[in-house]
Order: structure tokens, then C-alpha cells, then sequence
């Protein structure tokens, strides 16, 4: 799932009215660009709808077939954004799936795959998530132009597995702006290999005002076994 934070987000606006939201970002590994990812939002009426789309590009693209997308819908709460579904479809290599999660008051409740995964011992129900939204409304909630940013955490679920993803207060940037530190940690639904590297990734939000008293996600950092994988705001 941490790699779907760096990878996900092309795509249609969905049809909610008021103010919407749109942005691109360019990744690149070692310096080569090989992906682009663009994340589109509206909010109104106290509720929000959110798209996204990723895949390869270029000689990446070429060699790693791998494309996402999704949808998320749900309520603006006082305490941040409730789903009440998800969809993502992921694409790696000849393999495709469908996953369709429904939310109440702030829990998964049902999920639906397509093709069902084979059984293991560490799958989890829906119900044992506990508290949890998706990961595609995390992402934009983590994105989108704010007063305050940083210093939240979130339980995500995206059909399978339950993760959390902590972003530390907020600090000054060096290069200007406001920057603060991720951390993100797979809690259960994993086989015992991957709980085995639980610390799943950590990664640096990079964040610019945008001239309102808001700011606004300008890059994300994340250092890999491959190197610095870097997503940057078009």
C-alpha cells in the first residue's frame, strides 16, 4: 500500500459541485521521470468525491506495466473526511483487479474482489479494520490546500489490509514553505514476510502557501533500495 501512496493518483471530475481541486505531480527515481499521477477532487454540501489515476511512462512504463485507479465518496466530518465507498482497480503486468469497499459511520463494512484472492491465515473482515478510511481519501485529504497541515495521523484500509500512516508536526522547510516527516506502518492483513518489515516506508510532504493563508503539497520524498523516488507538483 505505501507504494500506491507514492504511485497513486488522470482522470474525469466526479460530479459533486462548489470548489474543485486538481493536481499533477511528475515521479521520478534517480532523477528519471517514470510516472505521472493526477488527483481530482470537489467538495459541497458537506461531502466530497475524489478520483485518481497513475501509471508508467516512458521507459519505465515500458518495462513495469502498472496502472491504478479510483474513486472514493464520502462526508466531510468535523474531524476530516469519512468515506462511505472506495473503488480502485490495479493493473500489474497481466494481472487486474477490482476492489469495492462500503463505509458506515467510519468502518469498512463490506468488501468485494474481483478475482478473489486465494485464502490465508492473516486475511482480516472488513469489520476488524476498525476505524479506517481508504487510501485515495488519506491521499487527498494529506494533499489539498489548508490552513493547518501536518501533525495527523490515519487508518487506512483498502480492502485487504490495514495500515497507518503518522505525519509528524509540521517544521520548517530549508528550501521555503513547510515540510513534515511520514511515517507509514502495516498493522494487519499482511503475510508474516511483510509484517516482518512493518516499518513499511517514510517519506517527507513538502509544502508551499498558496497566496489564500493555505498551503498547499508542492513534492513528496521517500528514500527506497532503488534510491530518492520523488513526486513533483506540475
Amino acid at each position: 500500500m505505501f507504494a500506491r501512496l507514492l504511485l497513486l493518483l488522470t482522470l474525469s471530475a466526479p460530479p459533486v459541485s462548489a470548489e474543485p481541486f486538481a493536481v499533477r505531480f511528475d515521479m521520478s527515481l534517480r532523477g528519471i521521470t517514470g510516472g505521472q499521477l493526477a488527483l481530482v477532487a470537489e467538495t459541497g454540501g458537506g461531502r466530497y468525491a475524489v478520483t485518481g489515476r497513475a501509471a508508467g511512462t516512458g521507459v519505465v512504463g515500458a518495462l513495469v506495466r502498472y496502472a491504478y485507479e479510483g474513486r472514493a465518496e464520502g462526508r466531510l466530518g468535523a474531524a476530516g473526511p469519512l468515506p462511505d465507498s472506495y473503488t480502485e482497480v490495479e493493473i500489474a503486468g497481466r494481472d487486474r483487479s477490482e476492489t469495492r469497499t462500503r463505509f458506515a459511520e467510519g468502518r469498512p463494512v463490506a468488501v468485494r474482489i474481483v478475482p478473489m484472492p486465494p485464502p490465508a491465515p492473516w486475511q482480516i473482515a472488513p469489520g476488524a479494520a476498525g476505524r479506517a478510511i481508504d487510501p485515495l481519501t488519506a491521499l487527498w485529504d494529506m494533499l489539498r490546500p489548508q490552513a493547518a497541515v501536518c501533525d495527523r495521523s490515519y487508518d487506512l484500509f483498502d480492502g485487504q489490509r490495514v495500515s497507518r500512516l503518522v505525519l509528524a508536526p509540521a517544521r520548517p522547510d530549508p528550501q521555503g514553505g513547510t515540510a513534515c516527516d511520514a511515517r507509514y506502518t502495516r498493522i494487519a492483513g499482511y503475510s508474516p514476510e511483510e509484517m516482518a518489515r512493518r516499518d513499511g516506508g517514510r517519506f517527507t510532504v513538502h509544502y508551499q502557501p498558496t497566496g489564500d493563508g493555505r498551503l498547499a503539497a508542492a513534492e513528496l520524498r521517500a528514500r527506497t533500495s532503488l534510491g530518492v523516488a520523488v513526486l513533483r507538483r506540475r
